[in-house]
């Protein structure tokens, strides 16, 4: 709740410590060239902010082996990243619990192309969004290929439920979040889309067909025909459109 409160940050990052010390943002800054120096020469930057956008732009806090499976990396490449920042970040010890930033201000600073003066670790939500959105969809349709996740397999009365696994089950739930916030480069979801919701959605659609989930197929619905209208009026008239039966 904090988090995503409308208060914003800016003055907390421009005030400089005392005797003119360095601003909070700098020091925010200096902290992660600190921690990454050694880690960006070892990965991508692209793996780095992949990973800390995971973090501060998913709807519900995830821990370190879900962030994993949502960014389809291997755990011994996200944990050493998200240790790393262990001075921003707030890793539990318990690696079953999660991943949560220190202060509101992390987040609105690496969002912010005025105030991340470093672009190693400026996140532009629209295009991180689309990336999440884009590793939900691969899950569900690499997932949903046998009809149901292989954890729900030999459940009972519960085989049909979303999927145990905390990731699967984030990108299960959350995936129309990240597709209605996706801004940038947005045709590189249309495949996965398509694929999701002509061979797949029905699948899912049962799966959510029990308490505590029911509400999510309206909302999802809701949202994926609002930005399939805003993504056709800005595709090229020859593009594949993408509009399934969801009424």
């Amino acid at each position: 709740m904090i988090a995503r409160s409308p208060y914003d940050t800016i003055l907390e990052g421009k005030t400089e410590g005392v005797y003119g010390g360095l601003s909070l943002d700098s020091s925010c800054i200096s902290a992660l060239q600190g921690s990454f120096t050694s880690t960006l020469n070892e990965n991508h930057p692209h793996t780095v902010r992949s990973i800390l956008a995971t973090v501060i732009l998913v709807t519900h806090p995830l821990p370190p082996s879900a962030i994993a499976t949502l960014v389809e990396m291997p755990a011994w490449i996200v944990t050493p990243i998200l240790t790393s920042a262990q001075s921003l970040l707030k890793p539990h010890e318990d690696p079953n619990q999660p991943v949560l930033p220190f202060h509101k201000l992390f987040s609105d600073l690496l969002t912010s192309p005025t105030r991340c003066l470093d672009k190693s670790f400026y996140i532009p939500p629209g295009k991180f969004h689309t990336e999440i959105a884009l590793h939900c969809l691969r899950l569900m349709n690499r997932t949903l290929e046998n009809e149901l996740p292989v954890q729900t397999r030999g459940m009972g009365s519960e085989g049909d439920c979303p999927p145990v696994d905390i990731g699967l089950r984030y990108a299960f739930v959350f995936w129309h979040i990240h597709l209605a916030e996706s801004k940038e480069d947005v045709t590189t979801l249309i495949p996965g889309l398509r694929c999701f919701l002509e061979t797949r959605f029905g699948v899912w659609l049962k799966m959510l067909s029990v308490p505590g989930f029911m509400g999510v197929a309206a909302s999802a619905r809701e949202n994926t025909i609002w930005w399939l209208r805003e993504v056709c009026f800005y595709l090229p008239p020859n593009y594949p459109r993408c509009l399934p039966a969801l009424g």
